[in-house]
């Protein structure tokens, strides 16, 4: 959630931000709780095919394999060693921010 918060500039920890992500991590969230064993998202289906059926769906929707897989890259690019203690700076240059 972090990540996806971070690069799309959302604030999704808040329950701020587009809805279709502040979905698919509800849905994350009870998909966790199930294999946890813990009570679901309040709002998420009750059935496993259901939630199942609109986690994929939500997955697809917003290319969420695609985009972490992307994230992941950017952010694995800046680390050589991390042993060493080096310190890296990621700069994000996101279209339509108007500070850069």
């Amino acid at each position: 959630m972090e990540t996806v918060g971070t690069f799309t500039r959302q604030s999704l920890k808040s329950s701020l931000g587009e809805d279709d992500w502040l979905r698919f991590f509800a849905l994350m969230g009870s998909e966790i709780a199930r294999l946890e064993g813990t009570p679901i998202v309040p709002g998420t289906p009750e059935s496993k095919d259901e939630h199942v059926e609109e986690l994929v769906l939500m997955t697809k929707k917003l290319a969420v394999i695609e985009r972490l897989s992307v994230y992941g890259a950017a952010l694995d690019s800046q680390v050589i060693n991390p042993n060493e203690g080096r310190y890296f700076l990621l700069t994000l240059n996101i279209p339509g921010n108007s500070s850069q």
